[in-house]
């Protein structure tokens, strides 16, 4: 029994040298190289282009352009962060991408409140030196890749031009006009205001405002600036804010600066016969709020 139990003990003590020799043995096989900041960097923004080419590849496999396949991601993805579609926060989008390249180059030639010329280099162009990538040209790449910017900076209010010569870009971001800016510039004062949430609906017009005695003034001025005074936020006191305004289309963007924080209060408006209709829902359409203002 002693004799048996004595090779068991052996046994196990050998299986596990050989578990360890052999642990031992495949470290030695396979060296973990440490991967620097830099070449991770590079590998996802090459990574990134391949992807870009794979979906134009697609659209053209479908029948469709590089256009096409600019149009249908520039509606679904955005230029800046929610809180912050300023043409600074454009400008430092595009510089973003453009020096997260190694070859890189960007810079600001001129710049005012209502536009900003730029000039870049094309550093992706290393990437197409021995031909298309899965068919694509670099053409192609730049068709989509400008594109899309450009459909991007029109959602929030812009135009994006640009022109490509040799190997330098030059772009213009500039505010879209609006002719009714003119009219909207003025004091504008709460008349009614209606929430939907949830199906259920909360209206409230100028009769019940007065005698609640609330009060909700919008100051849209020149150069856009902005301010508003309301007691309607619940706080139960009178409360002011500024920022900044701009209008395109039927899009009406207020952007505040409260406790240290930058918001943006996206709307749609209709401005008729001296009432301004401001309309807000979220993305699900479960609440939508409808405020009409008329002009003092």
């Amino acid at each position: 029994m002693k004799n048996k139990l004595g090779l068991l003990f052996i046994f196990i003590i050998l299986l596990f040298s050989n578990v360890s020799l052999s642990q031992e043995i495949l470290k030695l096989k396979i060296q973990l190289k440490e991967v620097s900041d830099e070449e991770k960097l590079s590998y996802y923004i090459r990574q990134t282009d391949i992807n870009i080419c794979t979906g134009i590849a697609y659209a053209k496999s479908l029948g469709m352009k590089a256009e096409d396949f600019a149009d249908y991601a520039g509606t679904i993805d955005n230029l800046t962060g929610r809180h912050d579609t300023s043409i600074a926060a454009i400008v430092e989008s595009i510089y973003f991408i453009v020096s997260s390249y190694p070859k890189g180059q960007f810079e600001i030639i001129s710049e005012s409140n209502s536009s900003v010329e730029m000039r870049w280099n094309r550093p992706y162009s290393d990437y197409f030196k021995r031909g298309a990538i899965h068919g694509v040209t670099i053409d192609e790449f730049e068709t989509y890749l400008y594109g899309h910017v450009a459909i991007m900076a029109k959602k929030i209010g812009y135009n994006f031009e640009y022109n490509i010569k040799y190997d330098q870009i030059a772009a213009t971001i500039s505010s879209i006009p609006n002719p009714q800016i003119k009219d909207l510039i003025g004091t504008w004062n709460i008349i009614e205001f209606d929430a939907f949430i949830d199906g259920k609906n909360d209206e409230f017009i100028k009769d019940k405002l007065t005698e609640d005695g609330s009060v909700w003034d919008l100051f849209l001025k020149e150069k856009g600036e902005f301010k508003q005074t309301s007691n309607m936020s619940g706080t139960g006191t009178m409360d002011s804010q500024e920022g900044a305004w701009k209008a395109w289309d039927d899009n009406l963007v207020i952007s505040l600066q409260m406790n240290g924080h930058k918001f943006e209060m996206n709307y749609t408006y209709e401005l008729k016969d001296n009432i301004l209709v401001l309309k807000r829902s979220n993305p699900q359409g479960t609440r939508k709020i409808i405020s009409k203002f008329d002009k003092k």
